[in-house]
C-alpha cells in the first residue's frame, strides 16, 4: 500500500487526496499547526516518495500544491489509501492502541511494519503504541511477545480471558465500533455495542450465531431454574462464555484445581453452570470441560441476581446469608460511622443492601474476577468523603478475608453508604433567599426538588425579609445573593443551580445531619503524622519514582521494612488509588509495616496517576498502617480534607512541613 513512514507527511497526502484540488502552503501549515518552512521540507520529501510511485506532486510558489494525476489513477489511489486512512488516521492514540490489540488477538501474524501500513502511521508510532500496550497488559500479568517481529500476547488463560473481557468494555467506551455495524439487536438483552464488540474482536462470522444461541440458553436457564439474572450479569455471562468457546477452538482451556472444582460442585450455581454446559453441547455440539463449567460457576457466583426484597421481612432475608458476610457488613458500617461521624447502625436498609452486594462481591474477589462500575467517576465527584470512608473499609477485607479490593468495588460500597446518608437528610428544612424575584425562587425550588428527594423547602423570601424571619425550624438557608453574618448555616448558589452547586448542597446537607444522628468522634493518642515525613514541592515526573522515594524515606526511619515498596507497586497495579481533588492514597501490605505512619508529599507539578489522562495528582498520602484503628484515624482526618475545600487549600498553600503537620494534627 502507498504509505510513507512519517505521520505528518501521511496527513499531507491525506489532505491532498481528500480535496483533489490546489491548496497553498499557508493553508497546509494552518491545517497541521506547523510552520510553512516545515511544510516545504515535508512536501519535498513527499514529492520524492511519490515520484517512486510514478505520481507527480506539483509545488508551485504562489499557485499552490496539487497532485498531477488522471482521474482513473486518482480514483484507484483514493480507494487504496484514502478510505483506510479515513478509518484509521482519525483515531486517537488510545483508539489506535485498541485497534492494534484487536489485530494481535486475531492472531493474524501482524508485524510492526504490517501494523504501520494498515493503520497509516509510522513504525515509530507503532513502537510507542506497543510500549503503552505492554504497560496495559502487565496489569493482567500478561506479556507482549515479539517473536521474529510477529506479535502475540502470552500468559495464564484466566488472565488472558479477564483482560479480553475488559477490553470489550473498553471498545464500547471508546465508541470504536459505533459505525462499523448495522446489526439489528433491539430484541436482545445484550448492549448492542457489546454485541458488536464481540463480533469485531473475534472477526468470526459464526460468532453472531453463537451469541444468539447463548442468549436463548440463558433465557432457558431463567425459565427452568427460576434463577433471574440482572441485565449486567446476563451480558457478562455471554461475554465470558463466548470468549471461552472461541478460546476452546484453539485448545486454550482454563486450568482449575480439582479441589476447587469439587467445592464448587456443592453450590447451586454449579448446577446452573452445568445446565448451560449441557445446552451448549446440545445446541452447538461443543463439549465444555469440567474446568470450564467450574469457571462459568465462578462468574455466576460473582454476579448479581434479581431478588425480590421484602422490606418488612429483612431479618428473614439476612438469616439466609453466611455469618461472615453479615459480620463484614456490620464492620464496614461501624467504620463508616466513625469516619463520617454519623449514626448508621440503625439503618436496616443499609445493612441489607451491603450484605446482598457483598455476597457476590466476596466470591468475585476470592477468584480474581472483576465487576465494572460504570459510574465510578460520578461517585468520586459527588461523594468524595463517602468514597474515602469506603476506601477505609478495604482494610477489613484484608484483615478478615485476606483479599484486596479494587476501586470499582469501593465505589459500590460508597453507593450504599451515600444512600444511607441521603436517608438521614429526610425532612431537612430549607429556606430559599432570592434577590431577583419570584421567578428565580420558583426555578431554584424546582431544581432543588429535582435533585434532592429528601428535603422540604419551607419558604422562599426576598433578601430584605431575612432579618425578621423566624429561623427556628430552618436547617439550611440557600441564597442566590451574598448574606452577611448569620447564625444559621447557609450556602450561596447560582439561581440555575449548576452542577458544582448541586455538589455543594449535597456536601452541606451531609454535614448538617441532625445531632441525634451524630456519633462521638474518637480521639487518638499516637499521631500518625510526622514532620520528618512531610515533603514539599517534590519534582517527580512519574508515580513510580515518587513512590520509590517515599518508601525509601519510610524505610530510613524504620517505619517499614524491605518489601513494602513492592507491595505498594502491586496495590497500584491492582487498582488506582487516586481519589478526587488531586489527591491519592497509595498504600502497601501491613505485614511490611513496623509502626503506623503516613508519608505526605506535595508535588511541584502534578503527575498522571492512572490511565485517565484528564486527571492528575499533586498531593499524596502514602499509608503505612498496621490495623483498622489506624486506618480509621487517617480516614477521619481525610474525610475533613475532602469535605472542606478551604482546609484543603490551606494544606496546598502551606509554606512549610511544620504548617502542614499542625493542620493535619488539628483535625
Amino acid at each position: 500500500m502507498l504509505q510513507t513512514t512519517n505521520d505528518r507527511i501521511n496527513q499531507i497526502l491525506y489532505i491532498l487526496l481528500q480535496n483533489n484540488k490546489k491548496i497553498t502552503i499557508k493553508e497546509l501549515a494552518a491545517k497541521l499547526n506547523i510552520s510553512k518552512r516545515t511544510i516545504r521540507k515535508d512536501l519535498k520529501e513527499l514529492q520524492n516518495y511519490l515520484a517512486e510511485e510514478n505520481i507527480t506532486l506539483i509545488i508551485k510558489p504562489g499557485a499552490g500544491v496539487w497532485l498531477e494525476i488522471d482521474n482513473l489513477n486518482l480514483s484507484s489511489l483514493q480507494n487504496k489509501f484514502l478510505n483506510i486512512f479515513e478509518n484509521n488516521k482519525q483515531l486517537g492514540p488510545e483508539q489506535r492502541q485498541y485497534n492494534i490489540l484487536k489485530k494481535i488477538i486475531d492472531k493474524k501474524n501482524y508485524t510492526v511494519n504490517k501494523l504501520a501500513e494498515n493503520l497509516c502511521v509510522s513504525n515509530a508510532t507503532i513502537y510507542k503504541d506497543l510500549k503503552r500496550i505492554e504497560n496495559l497488559i502487565d496489569k493482567y500479568n500478561l506479556e507482549l511477545i515479539k517473536d521474529n517481529h510477529k506479535l502475540k500476547i502470552e500468559g495464564r488463560e484466566k488472565d488472558w480471558r479477564k483482560f479480553t473481557a475488559e477490553l470489550l468494555v473498553s471498545f464500547k467506551n471508546q465508541n470504536i465500533l459505533s459505525d462499523l455495524f448495522n446489526q439489528d439487536n433491539n430484541s436482545s438483552r445484550i448492549d448492542s455495542e457489546v454485541f458488536n464488540s464481540l463480533i469485531q474482536l473475534f472477526d468470526d462470522i459464526e460468532i453472531k450465531n453463537l451469541i444468539k444461541t447463548l442468549e436463548s440458553i440463558l433465557d432457558e436457564v431463567e425459565s427452568e431454574t427460576n434463577y433471574l439474572f440482572t441485565d449486567q450479569t446476563f451480558t457478562g455471562l455471554i461475554i465470558h462464555i463466548a470468549i471461552g468457546i472461541e478460546r476452546l477452538k484453539d485448545n486454550n482451556s482454563v486450568f482449575m484445581n480439582k479441589e476447587i472444582i469439587d467445592k464448587l460442585k456443592e453450590k447451586k450455581e454449579y448446577q446452573i453452570a452445568s445446565f448451560i454446559a449441557d445446552k451448549i453441547k446440545e445446541k452447538l455440539n461443543i463439549n465444555i470441560p469440567n474446568s470450564e463449567t467450574a469457571y462459568m460457576c465462578l462468574h455466576i457466583l460473582g454476579s448479581k441476581s434479581l431478588e425480590n426484597i421484602d422490606q418488612n421481612n429483612l431479618d428473614h432475608l439476612l438469616s439466609a446469608v453466611e455469618p461472615q458476610i453479615i459480620s463484614l457488613a456490620e464492620n464496614i458500617i461501624e467504620m463508616a460511622e466513625d469516619i463520617l461521624d454519623v449514626k448508621l447502625k440503625d439503618d436496616k436498609k443499609l445493612l441489607t443492601g451491603l450484605v446482598l452486594h457483598l455476597r457476590p462481591a466476596v466470591n468475585r474477589l476470592k477468584y480474581g474476577l472483576s465487576l465494572r462500575n460504570p459510574i465510578l467517576n460520578n461517585i468520586k465527584e459527588n461523594y468524595p468523603n463517602v468514597f474515602g470512608a469506603a476506601w477505609a473499609a478495604s482494610i477489613l477485607f484484608e484483615e478478615t478475608l485476606g483479599i484486596q479490593i479494587k476501586e470499582e468495588e469501593v465505589g459500590f460500597i460508597a453507593l450504599h453508604l451515600g444512600a444511607a446518608l441521603e436517608r438521614k437528610n429526610e425532612n431537612m428544612k430549607l429556606l430559599l433567599v432570592c434577590g431577583s424575584g419570584i421567578g428565580t425562587a420558583q426555578l431554584l425550588s424546582s431544581k432543588l426538588n429535582e435533585n434532592f428527594a429528601n428535603i422540604e423547602i419551607s419558604d422562599s423570601i426576598a433578601m430584605h425579609k431575612l432579618k425578621k424571619y423566624d429561623l427556628k425550624n430552618i436547617d439550611l438557608i440557600i441564597s442566590t445573593v451574598p448574606i452577611n453574618s448569620l447564625d444559621k448555616p447557609y450556602l450561596q448558589v447560582n439561581p440555575l443551580l449548576l452542577e458544582e452547586d448541586i455538589k455543594s448542597v449535597k456536601n452541606k446537607l451531609n454535614n448538617l445531619i441532625p445531632k441525634n444522628n451524630k456519633v462521638q468522634t474518637k480521639t487518638f493518642n499516637d499521631n500518625i503524622f510526622n514532620k520528618n515525613l512531610i515533603f514539599l514541592d517534590l519534582d517527580f515526573k512519574s508515580k513510580n519514582d515518587l513512590l520509590k522515594y517515599l518508601c525509601k524515606q519510610l524505610t530510613k526511619q524504620k517505619i517499614v521494612k524491605k518489601g513494602f515498596f513492592d507491595s505498594v507497586q502491586q496495590r497500584e497495579k491492582l487498582t488506582s488509588t487516586e481519589i478526587i481533588n488531586g489527591l491519592a492514597i497509595p498504600h502497601g501490605d501491613k505485614k511490611y509495616v513496623l509502626k503506623s505512619k503516613i508519608a505526605v508529599a506535595r508535588l511541584e507539578k502534578p503527575i498522571q496517576w492512572s490511565e485517565n489522562k484528564s486527571r492528575s495528582i499533586n498531593f499524596v498520602f502514602l499509608l503505612a498502617l498496621k490495623n483498622r484503628e489506624k486506618a480509621k484515624e487517617f480516614f477521619i482526618i481525610f474525610n475533613q480534607i475532602v469535605r472542606n475545600q478551604k482546609f484543603l487549600d490551606k494544606i496546598l498553600k502551606a509554606k512549610s512541613a511544620e504548617q502542614i503537620f499542625k493542620l493535619l494534627s488539628s483535625k
